[in-house]
Order: structure tokens, then C-alpha cells, then sequence
């Protein structure tokens, strides 16, 4: 696990609210990958001067023909013989455009199974970690625990991030801190139940305010409350944490394509990712709620 420190955002009006994009499960170079509404999701945050985001892993597919799980017919159509013969560069060059347009908003990059498996493979540990010195972003490897702390700033004209910040500014406003704890996730459950149980024992492993894990592609949420105490130990109260599992850009049936989720009889999920939505000036933190279901014109 990384301990990747703080990280402020200001912001300049008590009534702003800041929108944090997980943004995981890309699959760049399978046939089944959403890339146009990747990009669409990318020039969005891109265009949102509240928006912010972190990277959770599995940005490309990462198989090789020697890998097991290769398919050909599962391999975008624009990718090449030449890329495929070096997969690692390649793949990482196409992640790291699709990305480019908002490193300056990206708290910090972690990596998949999808990633790990290629860099344990192939002896390319560092691959990830060149990703990140490429965009200028940290490095949470596949899990990270760190603050994101707000701060009220009037001075300025719009929200901004500051990375490696070890604290809130003086002399300019309150604040409010929020410990997040990313994980790519693990396993494979399928069933509604099997996912947020999968969810729950990582809120019940580390203590944070919230959870961020990839992996399962799907979109679920679940809200657990700890019973706390005042600073003086005499009084109770209540500390509710918010967890997510935080969707995916991989069609699960694509027509012309046969992927490995259709092989394995997985039910269709959700495309996107989750957003969370900070009110900081009145410590309230919640999922964004899409106002809009979008399907596909006949």
C-alpha cells in the first residue's frame, strides 16, 4: 500500500461543490472498450472547473500472444502487428493520451491486475511508475490511502489542486479533510450480494472516509456506520463512511465481438464511472446521481 500523503484543493465560494471522478477499468486496446465515451467522460472533467480525478487501474488490456488469455478477435482493430510486439510502450503511449488532457487534475495514478501481471511477466515494474512521470502524477500503485483537504480560499478564482501540500494553507480559510483508501479490487463476484460483500470487507480493513475499488466492473455504492466518540471520550456519535465499486468502460456484448465476459455468461453492467460530489463548506460528501440514462439510438 501507498501512503501518498495529502492533497489540497481550494476552492473560492462557500457554495461550491467539487466533483471527484474514479476513473478505472478503461481496457484501451480490447475491441470491446468504450473509448468514445472514455474520451467524451475525459473532455468533460477536462471542461469542469470542480472536477477532479483518480486513476484505479487496468487503463489497458496488457495481453500478449504468449498470454493464455490472448484472443486476437477480442484486439482493437487499429491496433498493429508492429504494437503488439511491444505491448508495454505501445499501450502506455495511447493511455497516456487519452489521459493528457486532464493531468492537471489528477490526484494520483493506480495500477490494475491487468498492469501487474504484464510488469511481473514481461520485467517491466517500472511501467506504471513511467506512466505517472510522463503525466507528472504520483504513483499509488494498486492501493493508496491518502487526504484530499479542503479549503475555502477567496482569494482565488476557481477550485484548484495542489499535490504533495503537507496541510491547509494559514491564515485563509477553514478546512476539511477526507481520508480516501483506493484499491483496484480483487476477486470475481457477479451476483449484486457477492459485490458489496466484496466491497464491505475492504471498508472493514482499512479506516477511511471513502472507498474507492475497482475491479468488478459495475457501478454500487454501500454506506457503513462506526460508532465514534467526541475528542473528550464522553459523548457518542455517529461517522458514516461512503464506499464505491466504480464502474468501467468494457462492454460486456458487442456486436462483432466476442469477449471474455460474454464467454463466462456476465450480466451487462453500466458504462462510466463514479463520480463523488463534496460540499466541503458543509462537510457533506455523497455519489453524484446521473439525472439521464442515455441508450443507444435504433
Amino acid at each position: 500500500m501507498e501512503y501518498a500523503g495529502k492533497f489540497l484543493i481550494e476552492y473560492p465560494s462557500r457554495s461550491d461543490v467539487i466533483r471527484l471522478w474514479s476513473l478505472a477499468d478503461f481496457h484501451i486496446w480490447n475491441r470491446n472498450c468504450a473509448i468514445d465515451r472514455l474520451k467524451a467522460d475525459i473532455a468533460t472533467i477536462a471542461a469542469d472547473t470542480h472536477a477532479f480525478a483518480v486513476g484505479n487501474g487496468d487503463y489497458g488490456d496488457f495481453i500478449t500472444w504468449s498470454d493464455k488469455r490472448f484472443d486476437a478477435e477480442a484486439i482493437a482493430e487499429h491496433v498493429t502487428l508492429v504494437e503488439l510486439s511491444k505491448i508495454g510502450s505501445a499501450l502506455s503511449e495511447e493511455i497516456k493520451s487519452v489521459l493528457w488532457p486532464i493531468k492537471h487534475k489528477l490526484i494520483g495514478l493506480g495500477f490494475g491486475n491487468h498492469e501487474k501481471k504484464y510488469m511481473v511477466q514481461r520485467e517491466h515494474s517500472d511501467m506504471h511508475g513511467a506512466l505517472c512521470y510522463k503525466l507528472g502524477v504520483p504513483n499509488f500503485g494498486l492501493s493508496a490511502r491518502f487526504d484530499i483537504v479542503f479549503q475555502r480560499n477567496p482569494r482565488i478564482a476557481k477550485p484548484r489542486l495542489a499535490r504533495g501540500t503537507p496541510a491547509a494553507r494559514s491564515g485563509v480559510g477553514t478546512s476539511w479533510t477526507v481520508r480516501v483508501y483506493q484499491h483496484h479490487g480483487a476477486g470475481a463476484a457477479q451476483t449484486p450480494g457477492g459485490k458489496v460483500n466484496r466491497l464491505v470487507n475492504f471498508m472493514h480493513m482499512v479506516d477511511a472516509d471513502l472507498y474507492l475499488i475497482a475491479h468488478l466492473h459495475d457501478e454500487t455504492q454501500k454506506k457503513l456506520v462506526r460508532i465514534d466518540t467526541d475528542k473528550n471520550c464522553t459523548r457518542a456519535k455517529e461517522r458514516v463512511t461512503l464506499g464505491t465499486i466504480t464502474g468501467t468502460y468494457l462492454r460486456t456484448y458487442q456486436q462483432g465481438a466476442t469477449g471474455y465476459g460474454e464467454i463466462r455468461g456476465y450480466a451487462p453492467t453500466p458504462l462510466g464511472a463514479v463520480v463523488v460530489e463534496f460540499e466541503p463548506d458543509k462537510q457533506v460528501m455523497r455519489m453524484a446521481m446521473e439525472a439521464v440514462v442515455q441508450n443507444d439510438a435504433d
